[in-house]
């Protein structure tokens, strides 16, 4: 009920909380912005009302902003959602659960990037981005989502056993 959405800072949803969030609604980020899910985020767009989450900045070199990010307690379920000049849109920590369908993210250095076995990504895009998606220690989980990168479309680095 109050669209537009302001994210001044780096917001966090606590461990056992739950925020949804309705089809429609516009989130503008301050370019120090960052919402950090501990507990859980469900992004509920629609094709004909996706969530857009973007910059608030007018000038192009303070238009990047931190980005949605899951942590290890935190579960995040995104449906139709834009990301647009966050970097990376969204970040998938280790043991976070992140499910990602029919979305876009555009525009930044890093679409997604992944360190979790339970982060996935479908019937989506990434693009207008350095790179589309960055996986470290785990297989990214990805299908049927088009990545238009700039640099590398997915880069995947296996964690060296101590």
């Amino acid at each position: 009920n109050n669209n537009p959405v302001l994210l001044t800072a780096v917001t966090h949803i606590a461990p056992g909380a739950t925020v949804t969030v309705d089809p429609g609604t516009n989130f503008y980020a301050h370019e120090f912005a960052r919402l950090i899910v501990e507990g859980t985020l469900n992004l509920n767009g629609t094709l004909a009302n996706p969530i857009t989450l973007t910059s608030n900045e007018v000038h192009p070199l303070n238009q990047t902003w931190g980005g949605l990010v899951v942590t290890n307690t935190g579960r995040a379920n995104i449906t139709h959602a834009k990301f647009r000049y966050s970097s990376p849109a969204i970040s998938c920590l280790p043991d976070s659960h992140t499910t990602i369908t029919d979305s876009l993210i555009e525009v930044g250095s890093l679409g997604l990037f992944t360190a979790s076995r339970t982060c996935s990504i479908a019937n989506s895009t990434i693009q207008n981005v350095r790179d589309g998606i960055t996986a470290i220690g785990v297989e990214p989980q990805i299908s049927h989502t088009i990545i238009t990168a700039q640099q590398n479309h997915v880069r995947s680095f296996q964690v060296a056993p101590n």
